[in-house]
């Protein structure tokens, strides 16, 4: 799930600190290394839901050569939909039909390999799984079939969304697994721990990842 890298509509919270042109060339650079890790690491079909897709009509920011490398990769394409964010990930589940499902965005990149390697096998009888990250939200949703009460109703943005997801898991008799924790990307302080953690890596994407935010962060406010 992912958005075009528009200034001044993604990453908004990391302004003042960062400008909106800032802003959306690390969010390129975040969407970058997700796709790279999970082709490398996340067995299956690969789908990117990117919103307001419209086919490739909309317009795409600082991504489209990503769109066109990913394409050629054998990444699916698709439109998010319309509504929030519940609303879309209903459409992404109805579009790829039945089967298990994990959803990630772009905030996590640095996720563990064994983690994104092994998100079904962690579900164990599970039903369906998420990670908590530090804000209250999750990194990834993962589930066996189609479960839309999971998504539904949930206060998107706030620091309740892991625990609602968990509640309307109890509510709906869906069986519910904690997933590996881990940090994301909201807030200039987020930037900076992700920076810290990146300087021990020794992935490719991870270290690339790394050159490119620090060559972003050159002009920081």
């Amino acid at each position: 799930m992912a958005k075009p890298a528009l200034p001044g509509q993604v990453m908004t919270r990391l302004n003042p600190s960062y400008s909106p042109e800032q802003a959306a060339a690390i969010h390129a650079a975040l969407l970058r290394c997700v796709l790279t890790r999970v082709q490398t690491h996340c067995a299956g079909r690969r789908l990117l839901a990117l919103a307001n897709w419209n086919g490739g009509s909309g317009p795409l920011g600082c991504i489209a050569d990503t769109i066109t490398a990913a394409r050629q990769a054998g990444w699916d394409i698709i439109d998010q939909g319309p509504g929030d964010l519940g609303d879309r990930l209903i459409h992404v589940w109805s579009a790829v039909g039945r089967g298990p499902i994990a959803f990630l965005g772009t905030d996590s990149p640095d996720a563990p390999a064994d983690a994104l390697g092994s998100l079904f096998d962690a579900l164990g009888p599970a039903d369906a799984g998420a990670g908590p990250t530090r804000d209250g939200g999750y990194w990834v949703l993962a589930a066996r079939r189609p479960l839309h009460p999971l998504v539904r109703a949930i206060d998107w943005g706030t620091a309740s969304v892991y625990d609602q997801t968990v509640a309307a898991a109890a509510e709906t008799g869906v069986t519910f697994k904690t997933l590996a924790a881990w940090d994301d990307v909201d807030q200039p302080e987020d930037l900076i721990r992700l920076l810290n953690r990146l300087r021990h890596a020794t992935e490719p994407p991870l270290v690339q990842l790394l050159e490119e935010l620090k060559t972003i962060g050159g002009a920081k406010r």
